[in-house]
């Protein structure tokens, strides 16, 4: 099974987003990229890895959501 080809998603970043924006909302790409690092910080931690990079961007992603939506938060 092949992975995801990171330099590819780099490159193509900006229509990724919105390609995505177009079908889904705002508040629901961040939710999901907010459980993958919530996921990937579990396996961190599991291993013994440093996690205090993804507790941060976990914690920006909280404070984004607050703005776009306070009443769910």
């Amino acid at each position: 099974m092949r992975g995801i080809n990171f330099q590819s998603l780099l490159r193509n970043w900006d229509l990724i987003i919105d390609k995505l924006c177009d079908e889904v909302s705002t508040h629901d790409i961040l939710m999901a990229i907010k459980s993958n690092l919530q996921r990937k910080k579990e396996e961190f931690d599991t291993n013994n890895f440093d996690s205090k990079k993804l507790n941060k961007a976990i914690l920006k992603i909280d404070e984004v959501l607050k703005l776009i939506d306070p009443e769910q938060f």
